[in-house]
């Protein structure tokens, strides 16, 4: 299985952030410099869980600049896209378990401490942001889209959304002229 990995920066003075990505535990890519768009392909087997982690660490004070108050430049990452098998993935995908590192200056400044993690596709700081894939990844991504058809489906107004959206009901009279004609020509049609 190969998972393609789409990744935006931020760049300060023309320098992104530079990460490490490992899969269960193991490093894959090293002191990676990121530029404007990134993409980044990693292959493994699925007859386990999997896990990515992407690893953002050489963010310093210096690479978020203020100009009065206001941030102008700022190293970050963005997952944007993944795909796996040139599937491209529902955008809920690109969330991870982000883990931030705070700097001791940036904790200071605030009056309640932040979460320690939170699902994101960004990293404003060091810290890693970590993806599972599943065992039999393709069985749990056609499970997530059923499951998110049938909620689509529940949730609207329109009481022609079912035929719009997954199509006419196919149990029509055309459809049995046609496996008759079939049959005909020998074809073996099974409902």
């Amino acid at each position: 299985m190969k998972a393609t990995f789409e990744i935006i920066c931020g760049l300060v003075n023309s320098i992104g952030p530079v990460v490490d990505v490992y899969t269960n535990n193991q490093i894959k890519l090293n002191n990676r410099q990121l530029i404007n768009n990134n993409l980044i392909s990693l292959e493994f087997n699925n007859d386990q869980d999997t896990y990515v982690i992407i690893q953002h660490k050489n963010k310093v004070n210096a690479d978020t600049v203020v100009v009065d108050g206001k941030i102008i430049q700022d190293k970050y990452l963005e997952v944007k896209n993944i795909w796996v098998d040139d599937i491209l993935l529902p955008n809920a995908f690109t969330l991870a378990v982000a883990k931030p590192n705070y700097p001791k200056g940036y904790l200071d400044s605030l009056t309640e401490a932040p979460l320690a993690e939170y699902k994101s596709n960004s990293l404003y700081f060091n810290g890693t942001l970590e993806y599972t894939f599943q065992k039999n990844f393709f069985h749990f991504l056609d499970s997530y889209i059923q499951v998110s058809d049938e909620q689509n489906i529940k949730n609207t107004s329109d009481p022609e959304y079912n035929s719009k959206y997954l199509g006419y009901d196919q149990d029509t009279e055309v459809e049995n002229q046609i496996v008759d004609l079939l049959a005909k020509h020998g074809y073996h049609i099974t409902r």
